[in-house]
């Protein structure tokens, strides 16, 4: 394997390795953090609904007090079997609601909307004292957790109903089913999947383009140093070419220490040529010693000389021309592969990026709809908090009449008290007058009698209306508590939609780019399909050579065997040998001073 395919390799690996850790860390913590906000935000409304639960109350039984183990309203009429409350809490809350009565150390549901296996409401149950809520309820504290009732599991709000003598005579309930919870924290999980997906599929094609481009920045220095060694091993062995050095890494200390190789290697080469040219000088001498060899030697010698070196000549560049088409063929060949494996990788390259911008579409419709409910959500939450300011505006309404209603039983009770004053008096004039008077006397006592009874009920009325405002100014304090918790909902419900539009503007701005990058893979596409075309014209043109060079191989041959012939003349040429042997060992002199140059490089 190559080194720029094993480098995409590891930075794939890296990547897949790295975005998996991610993945499963995120979903753990997602589905962890979704679930806590879900838990928390029912409880917050458990928690608001039992306050409501408590306007409820006094609005259809008024003061609930607890006569003969029996729950009675305002009338004295029992609570039980009484569901007009529940049913209420049920169509305007969404939750179940349940009404219990004490009876000894235990309470019984008397009035609720939760049904039975049998689709009868679940009344004559008891709670239990190994429930999780009866110690919390017992000293008179609310209850918020989970709970089973009638086996099936539900995110309950227990709250004591404690009379005038502070003792707890029954119980306020509402309560959520656990699996409408797991509803919402699956759909929450499932859109946080889609999402994590898409952004690992984006993160994984960039690991790819990354990859391709550090494998690009490192061997790109090692292709350009086995193209310069191949062409002084194949080529024409041009020593003035350098490597270009750009960078500042182990590469480039590679490229560096390769230029200055070639740079000893030319100065041996000029080294070389030097001592060639004692090598001519002594050519020059066996060329004054042939030339008294006899006439026709010399001319046969000559003839023999010119015409090995042109068949020589003609033979090195018919095998070089061979070789040369045979290496430039098999490049061609492997340009052609190259080009076709590029076309398959641009075509898929172009699927997966429509796959892509399908995908992103996909996305960008899920956070319209996102979007238009939780529009819907700020909708329903401001209208739910008008509703609640135009009750705490009626309840304060209520509060100011119950003031006038104090100062009406004060003055009637300042009446009460003056007629009594004047019953007195008339039963002391109606004394004076003696017998004519007693008649007078029996109606002043009937006039003392109804002052006085006047001012105990002027009195009673006081003390039920203080109670009535003490009530009110409660509700209005939970009213705005519940208010404030509207608010809350309303600024996290803008926080989300602010993220979400943040979101749906990235994933536009994704599917532009995508649509660049599938334009730019088409106009490549068709460059490559152009690039095939005519590297096919140069494979076949390139084979015609080829043909031609093997045809002149065959000539050259014939003309060797012509100059074998001729060289039987050479015979004679005997005498000038020993000369040229003379000579030869003051070549080697030479040539071992050349070959002592050549050996202090290693091979």
């Amino acid at each position: 394997m190559k080194i720029r395919k094993k480098l995409m390799l590891v930075v794939v690996l890296l990547t897949v390795f790295t975005s998996a850790i991610i993945s499963i860390v995120s979903y753990v913590n997602s589905n962890r953090l979704t679930a806590d906000l879900t838990n928390l935000t029912l409880s917050l409304k458990l928690q608001g609904d039992l306050q409501a639960t408590k306007v409820y109350e006094s609005r259809y039984y008024g003061e609930i007090q607890l006569i003969d183990s029996h729950l009675v309203d305002r009338e004295g009429n029992s609570i039980e079997g009484n569901y007009t409350m529940v049913d209420a809490i049920r169509d305007d809350l969404n939750v179940v609601s349940t009404i219990f009565v004490r009876e000894g150390n235990d309470f019984r549901r008397i009035s609720t909307n939760i049904l039975n296996k049998d689709g009868l409401r679940a009344v004559g149950t008891f709670l239990g004292t190994d429930s999780a809520a009866y110690q919390k309820v017992m000293q008179g504290e609310t209850y918020v957790g989970k709970a089973n009732i009638l086996g099936l599991p539900y995110l309950t709000g227990y709250q004591a109903i404690i009379d005038k003598q502070k003792n707890v005579i029954g119980i306020r309930f509402i309560g959520i089913p656990i699996s409408e919870i797991d509803v919402i924290i699956k759909n929450g999980m499932s859109d946080f999947i889609q999402n994590l997906s898409i952004a690992l599929l984006v993160l994984f094609f960039l690991s790819i383009i990354s990859s391709v481009l550090i494998s690009r920045s490192i061997t790109k220095p090692l292709v350009q140093t086995i193209t310069i060694l191949k062409d002084i091993s194949e080529g024409e062995g041009d020593l003035t070419r350098k490597i270009e050095v750009k960078s500042h890494d182990e590469v480039s200390d590679m490229a560096k220490y390769f230029n200055l190789t070639f740079d000893k290697i030319r100065n041996l080469v000029a080294h070389v040529r030097s001592q060639s040219n004692s090598l001519l000088i002594l050519g020059e001498n066996l060329s004054s010693n042939m030339t008294e060899t006899a006439t026709a030697i010399n001319e046969i010698t000559a003839n023999i000389q010119s015409i090995k070196n042109q068949t020589l000549s003609q033979s090195a560049s018919v095998t070089e021309t061979s070789a040369t088409m045979e290496q430039i063929s098999k490049g061609i060949d492997k340009l052609n592969q190259l080009i076709l494996d590029q076309s398959a990788n641009v075509t898929e390259s172009s699927s997966a990026i429509e796959e892509m911008m399908a995908n992103i579409g996909s996305v960008t419709t899920t956070l319209v709809k996102n979007s238009e409910n939780i529009k819907q959500l700020t909708f329903s939450s401001e209208a739910g908090r008008k509703v609640l300011d135009i009750i705490t505006l009626a309840i304060k309404d209520v509060a100011k009449e119950s003031d006038g209603l104090m100062e009406i039983g004060q003055i009637i009770q300042n009446i009460a008290s003056q007629t009594n004053l004047l019953s007195m008096n008339a039963a002391i004039e109606a004394a004076h007058a003696g017998d004519s008077g007693r008649g007078f006397a029996v109606v002043a006592d009937e006039i003392r009698k109804l002052a006085e009874s006047s001012s105990t009920q002027t009195k009673t009325i006081g003390t039920v209306l203080k109670r009535i405002k003490d009530s009110i100014v409660k509700i209005i304090k939970y009213s705005e508590d519940v208010a404030t918790n509207f608010n809350t909902i309303e600024n996290e419900v803008k926080i989300v939609t602010e993220q979400e539009d943040g979101i749906r503007r990235a994933m536009e701005e994704q599917n532009e780019g995508s649509k660049q990058v599938l334009e730019a893979i088409s106009i490549l596409n068709d460059i490559t399909q152009k690039v095939q075309a005519s590297s096919i014209e140069m494979l076949t043109g390139s084979k015609q050579v080829s043909k031609e060079a093997v045809n002149m191989n065959m000539i050259t041959q014939e003309i060797t065997g012509g100059m074998n012939e001729m060289a039987s003349g050479a015979e004679q040429m005997t005498v000038a040998v020993n000369a040229v042997n003379e000579l030869s060992l003051e070549n080697k002199v030479s040539i071992d001073s050349l070959i002592n140059e050549v050996n202090k490089f290693k091979i």
